[in-house]
């Protein structure tokens, strides 16, 4: 079983680097395709989509406590202040 929340608290830790599925996969020691199936079912997003939301979910937290959007994106692993508003806009409802 994948420990979701584990892998959570280590995605946190890692927004320093780009992450990619096999990244996510051999934290939780399954291939990638095994890792996207597992996502996909248990999760019900996309792995690369997952780690977006965790991402994003990380930001709009940092944002809502104060920080400034340069900080937020240096914090979250995007490449600019522009980068991480478009992908806070995509993501509102």
């Amino acid at each position: 079983a994948i420990d979701w929340q584990a892998l959570r608290q280590w995605t946190a830790s890692q927004w320093h680097r780009p992450l990619s599925v096999a990244d996510l996969a051999a934290r939780a020691h399954l291939s990638p395709s095994q890792f996207a199936a597992r996502c996909r079912e248990e999760q019900g997003l996309a792995a690369m989509a997952w780690l977006r939301r965790m991402r994003l979910e990380q930001a709009q937290w940092l944002r809502a406590s104060g920080l400034p959007v340069a900080e937020v994106a240096r914090r979250t692993g995007y490449r600019s202040p522009s980068a991480l508003t478009a992908a806070l806009r995509r993501c509102e409802p």
